[in-house]
């Protein structure tokens, strides 16, 4: 039997209906057409251009009614709308060469790499923080220049560590399985901080067998996982037909993660930021001046789910044992229903006293508002179904649980059980 969402558990547990590339429910097209994404998206159809194949344009050429009720796609188009008018506004330096290569994009993950070096630019601007974006191609340097007199003349490289995870499968398995009539369950005994595209294609071509086979199936699979150590963990990939499942109608394709521990999880993690750190190209970067690594980890395994004084810690730890170029590293984790962005950085105590107060100027940039702050952590990624008995503000209401959350484990624990975890959902 595929197991409920509406059983308690201590497990990470997501089912997510139909969705874009965005992540969100697809909203049916209105007869619009391009002309309505014109009007309630203009910064963005300006960038996109006349580009037909922008990752961006198939979500725009829906032009979902603006009186819907969940207009899901319409609200992250808006969000991307906002982004685009605020760094207009701002003007730094060679705009023009990042809507070039905006407009050029052919994947999400492009676009969502640009997105973070635009994120960080608005930040810059609203803190008040003079910034340009340097040069492209003639000689290797960081992306954004901070050009205040108070910043000590400090320079921040702007990267991404996209990993393809259970998310990537489970939209996959639901593309290939529409109109199939099946419910389908992934379980793992641990969280997978990467699944390649060779094991996620033979696990869906051995699935698209069983289900053109017809009846229940169980798939047992096992994943090599770590990074560069390797090991194995198990999974298992459940389907029953609609009419025979207990849990009604309507077609689905559910994961859990059925372990709370996050150690190898989180380790690995770690070991793909250090790479960014020592690559050889990224530290040419950093020989000119003074630069910040900042490393965009929001689709990185569950290094959202960490808590900011555990991160701290773990990043001050990588920077002391790793020889590099950079003064500093941080992590972004950025929802894509909002133009906020959770930053934390750690520096090198040896730094100069201009670079070190530069750093904690930038810091102070990212900051977010107190109230947000461990509210964010447990329950940006989290929703409660409604029949479950629970609600993220009864959960979060428990001050020791949120002080609590800096231990990994118990961070894990403590979202698990809140059963449909969406990474880019805000309360």
């Amino acid at each position: 039997m595929i197991r409920g969402a509406d059983e308690l558990r201590p497990a990470l547990y997501i089912r997510h209906r139909q969705k874009d590339a965005l992540g969100m429910t697809v909203t049916p097209p209105s007869s619009g057409g391009s002309a309505a994404a014109l009007l309630r998206w203009p910064t963005l159809a300006n960038w996109i251009r006349r580009a037909p194949a922008h990752p961006l344009r198939a979500l725009m050429d829906q032009s979902p009614d603006v009186n819907a009720a969940e207009d899901h796609v319409g609200m992250k188009l808006d969000v991307w709308e906002r982004l685009l008018r605020d760094v207009q506004q701002a003007a730094p330096n060679r705009l023009n060469s990042k809507r070039k290569k905006f407009a050029s994009a052919k994947t999400m993950q492009e676009c969502l790499e640009q997105r973070v070096e635009l994120l960080v630019m608005i930040h810059l601007a609203k803190a008040g923080i003079a910034s340009e974006f340097l040069p492209e191609g003639k000689q290797p340097q960081p992306d954004i220049a901070l050009l205040d007199p108070l910043m000590g003349g400090l320079r921040i490289e702007v990267t991404s560590r996209w990993t393809t995870q259970l998310e990537e499968l489970r939209e996959e398995l639901e593309a290939d399985l529409e109109g199939a009539g099946y419910q389908v369950d992934i379980r793992c005994d641990a969280a997978p901080v990467r699944i390649s595209d060779a094991e996620r294609q033979g696990i869906r071509a051995k699935v698209a067998s069983l289900v053109a086979a017809g009846g229940a199936f169980r798939l047992v699979e096992q994943l090599d996982v770590g990074y560069p150590e390797l090991t194995v963990i198990n999974m298992e990939v459940i389907g029953v037909p609609v009419q025979d499942s207990p849990e009604g109608t309507g077609e689905w394709v559910s994961y859990q993660v059925t372990g709370a521990e996050l150690t190898d999880h989180m380790r690995e993690v770690e070991t793909r930021i250090a790479d960014k750190l020592i690559d050889p190209a990224k530290n040419q970067q950093a020989l000119a001046a003074p630069t910040v690594l900042l490393v965009e980890a929001s689709r990185t395994g569950l290094a959202w789910i960490r808590s900011d004084s555990v991160w701290q810690g773990q990043l001050q730890t990588l920077l002391k044992n790793t020889e590099t170029a950079f003064v500093a590293v941080g992590v972004i984790f950025a929802d894509l229903g909002d133009l906020g962005a959770r930053v934390i950085i750690a520096a090198d105590p040896d730094s100069p006293p201009n670079v070190a107060a530069a750093i904690n100027r930038l810091r102070n940039v990212f900051t977010p508002p107190p109230a947000s702050g461990q509210r964010r952590l447990l329950a940006s990624a989290c929703h409660i179904p409604p029949h479950h008995g629970y609600s993220s503000d009864r959960w979060l209401s428990l001050p020791e649980k949120r002080e609590t959350a800096c231990d990994d484990r118990w961070v894990y624990i403590a979202t698990a059980v809140i059963p449909a975890a969406m990474r880019e959902r805000t309360p």
